[in-house]
């Protein structure tokens, strides 16, 4: 008795049109709910025309959407990826074959390094990652706040300070308060920084007390979600209350914005900021591990 083999089709697109957003929406839920999980997937690609580069991975069966990858930073040195295969068809090769296509198409955009996302609470995916050689670099915490029990953002413990919406013209100054928060050469920002400031679900921030710079975040609305990225102070103004003072006041943005939530992720070694946020109301929902897989190295490429 002969037994048909197991066929999929993975399809590559610059973006997710709508429709196609809704069904890898639909199918993270069921991978979420099926092992009670928070993938971290990148979704927010905008739908391009077909000699845009590939940063939404699909795979099909029969008609149906079983997985899903996402490349995020694809042509920087480092790009991360995370993805899903629904339960009922994993062991086809279909985890190996997104992570193949993510590859190859990084590799042709001169990115050197994957950086693949797993939860730790997946053991699946947790194997999978084992499998293809890539090796544990850091692990980050997703923590996230109530708004309705969020700080006052006036404390006569902490300096006033002042948030102002980024434009086009203030990136240089973002990218050297970010370059001297994270100790990153502000030159390989801006790029990177124009990017975001294209997307509209994105937004950068300058904090300043006195007049004078202090901080810069990012906020990214998405699902009805506000997620807060690249919170950093200038090391003249730690450990005087303008951490504290900034979140204050962007938790009062977001909240004037209707978000009832807000979310941020932290590396779980960076206990003094692990701190702060638990002190605001931050609770851990997840941690992610992130895993270094090398590229254009003949013994390093996904099998």
């Amino acid at each position: 008795m002969s037994t048909t083999p197991y066929q999929y089709q993975i399809v590559a697109s610059s973006g997710l049109s709508e429709a196609e957003r809704a069904s890898v929406s639909a199918l993270a839920a069921l991978c979420n709910a099926e092992a009670s999980l928070d993938l971290k997937l990148s979704l927010d690609f905008p739908a391009g025309g077909a000699d845009q580069d590939a940063n939404a991975f699909r795979a099909y069966h029969d008609g149906d959407l079983v997985g899903y990858c996402g490349l995020d930073g694809g042509g920087e040195r480092t790009a991360e990826v995370c993805g899903m295969v629904y339960p009922a068809h994993r062991r086809h090769g279909i985890g190996r074959a997104l992570l193949d296509a993510v590859a190859a198409e990084a590799e042709r955009r001169g990115t050197r390094e994957l950086l693949v996302i797993c939860e730790d609470a997946s053991s699946d995916g947790r194997a999978f990652v084992t499998s293809t050689g890539a090796r544990y670099r850091f692990s980050e915490r997703r923590m996230e706040l109530d708004l309705a029990r969020r700080p006052h953002s006036a404390s006569p413990e902490r300096p006033s300070v002042t948030l102002r919406a980024v434009a086009i013209g203030d990136l240089p100054r973002v990218a050297a308060t970010r370059g001297a928060a994270f100790d990153d050469p502000p030159e390989d920002a801006i790029a990177h920084l124009e990017r975001d400031l294209a997307d509209p679900n994105t937004r950068y921030y300058l904090a300043s007390v006195d007049g004078a710079t202090a901080a810069t975040f990012k906020v990214i609305r998405l699902d009805g979600r506000a997620y807060i990225y690249a919170f950093g102070v200038l090391p003249e103004w730690r450990r005087r209350g303008v951490g504290r003072g900034t979140l204050a006041r962007a938790f009062d943005v977001l909240a004037a914005e209707g978000f009832a939530r807000v979310a941020l992720e932290v590396e779980t070694e960076n206990a003094p900021a692990i701190a702060l946020y638990e002190t605001m109301g931050f609770r851990t929902i997840t941690t992610y591990g992130y895993y270094a897989l090398p590229l254009g190295m003949p013994d390093a490429s996904p099998a």
